[in-house]
């Protein structure tokens, strides 16, 4: 996974330890307490997303974790530097949104240790020289509601699995032969379908709501 270095901040909540019962497949799950925000405005910064430079890193949503190498990878979705809702990593035009960090798995590998007011800093991706949260780049346009849905690590290498948006548009039977037609009646909103950057979603001029 290639990564290149809105809107609700992510808190964490600590589940008391499972028990599993001998012989039994159940899980038995104790009492939940929030021991506070992972990432965001309000949350400890990792001190390398402090000095040199403080990173601009507000919030972010989603949030999907897998173990490699030592450290608990997260790649979040779509992430804001500043309260404004400025998207970070400006210098790439809002080409890409999603934000990625990582936690020290040697200092911060037994969660039954966390408490309020002690839980790990993650390390947000952070370009060099800058204020700038880092962005995830799969090599194709990524911003606003296009995410990441999982990951994972085969002790190797890193998987991500994104999701992205485009509809496959026709104006004759020819331009999409896995059909047997093509609905010349449909047309598009928002950017071509053929432009990966951007949202594209299918319209019928013809078509009034009605309630």
């Amino acid at each position: 996974m290639n990564r290149t270095s809105r809107y609700s901040l992510l808190a964490v909540a600590l589940c008391g330890v499972a028990a599993w019962q001998q012989g039994s497949a159940d899980v038995k799950a104790g009492n939940s307490q929030v021991l506070g925000p992972f990432v965001g405005q309000t949350a400890v910064r990792d001190a390398a997303n402090v000095s040199p430079k403080l990173i601009e890193f507000y919030g972010t949503d989603l949030g999907f974790s897998y173990a490699h190498r030592g450290r608990l990878h997260l790649i979040f979705g779509d992430s804001m530097g500043v309260e404004a809702g400025d998207p970070i990593e400006k210098s790439n035009g809002g080409k890409f949104d999603d934000s990625f960090g990582s936690i020290d798995l040697s200092k911060w590998g037994d969660p039954t240790k966390f408490a309020p007011g002690h839980i790990p800093p993650v390390f947000i991706g952070q370009n060099p020289n800058s204020t700038e949260a880092a962005a995830i780049d799969v090599g194709r346009p990524m911003e606003e509601f296009k995410t990441p849905i999982g990951g994972f690590s085969d002790g190797t290498n890193e998987f991500g699995v994104f999701f992205t948006y485009k509809p496959m548009g026709c104006s004759v039977d020819a331009d999409c032969p896995e059909h047997t037609s093509c609905d010349t009646g449909l047309g598009e909103a928002g950017a071509h379908w053929k432009d990966p950057a951007g949202l594209t979603f299918p319209c019928n001029d013809n078509f009034t709501a009605t309630t």
